[in-house]
């Protein structure tokens, strides 16, 4: 089995120290040639924890950030990276559980308080994933959502870092929207990351915030005849019911081996999506 000579990088990957599937994950990501983890955070109730507060928001990042100091202490090899923040799903979690809205929303914007010290303190190089749900609520929840993903712009700004984020299915409108919600909040557009991203390279590249590509084949080549301003991303979700959920971490390493093997992606363009366009926005190593 060949590897590539490309230092891999997964741009958004979970992890479940509690209810998943323990090191296999990362052990095949490594087997098939993964170098740089950017790992995210999942909802409070992926931990055991009921619902969001400033209390289980910190037992979140606790248990978040000891899982990547022993992911980096068990395997020296790899860059992980820790990106933090209350996923927007959290919020309707909370109104389920029979908070009021006003209570909600205090409690995502103190998550993502608690969040921005974590990164100060430099234990986490990006804000994420925050954002508004991809599923119809309720307009007063939908502007809620608007509300805190503005304040979650306004705190990146100010700790100078990019934030990933969860939206809707995009298109051209309400890439414009975020891209004008982020430089009201002082946001650099290009440190705007669009997780779960269509293959509108193009079009995101004109509007200015940055594409992470599913790791899927076709969404790939998609992505590579515009361009190679975008990143990849498993968004592998480590759900013991759903193993392979959303891709599996060996996959982004075995498909841009792949693709290399068979011409349709050079080595100049794996360096700038796995390497230089991670280190340009994030500003820190991927080697």
């Amino acid at each position: 089995m060949s590897k590539v000579e490309v230092p891999i990088t997964d741009n958004h990957m979970h992890l479940n120290p509690r209810r998943g599937l323990g090191l296999r994950p990362i052990e095949d990501f490594i087997r098939f040639g993964g170098r740089n983890i950017v790992l995210v955070n999942l909802l409070c109730r992926h931990y055991g924890l009921s619902y969001l507060t400033p209390q289980s928001m910190k037992r979140v990042l606790e248990i978040h950030l000891k899982l990547i100091e022993n992911l980096r202490q068990r395997f020296p090899s790899l860059n992980i990276y820790a990106v933090v923040g209350p996923h927007p799903a959290e919020l309707t979690e909370l109104l389920r559980a029979g908070f009021s809205l006003s209570s909600a929303r205090r409690f995502m914007i103190k998550a993502i308080d608690i969040a921005g010290l974590v990164i100060q303190q430099g234990m986490a190089i990006a804000l994420g994933e925050v954002g508004r749900p991809h599923y119809p609520v309720p307009k007063d929840v939908w502007d809620a959502s608007n509300e805190i993903l503005a304040y979650a712009f306004m705190k990146a700004s100010r700790l100078g870092k990019p934030v990933q984020i969860h939206m809707e299915t995009p298109d051209i409108e309400s890439l414009n929207e975020i891209a004008d919600m982020a430089e009201r909040g002082g946001l650099p557009v290009n440190k705007v990351i669009i997780h779960h991203s269509p293959p509108l390279i193009r079009a995101m590249k004109e509007v200015g915030v940055i594409p992470s590509i599913t790791a899927k084949e076709q969404l790939m080549l998609k992505a590579l005849k515009e361009g190679t301003r975008f990143l990849l991303e498993s968004d592998y979700l480590d759900d013991p019911r759903r193993p392979g959920a959303v891709v599996s971490p060996r996959v982004i390493p075995r498909k841009v081996n792949n693709l290399i093997e068979r011409g349709l992606m050079s080595l100049e363009q794996a360096w700038h999506v796995n390497v230089h366009l991670p280190e340009k926005i994030y500003g820190v190593k991927f080697h």
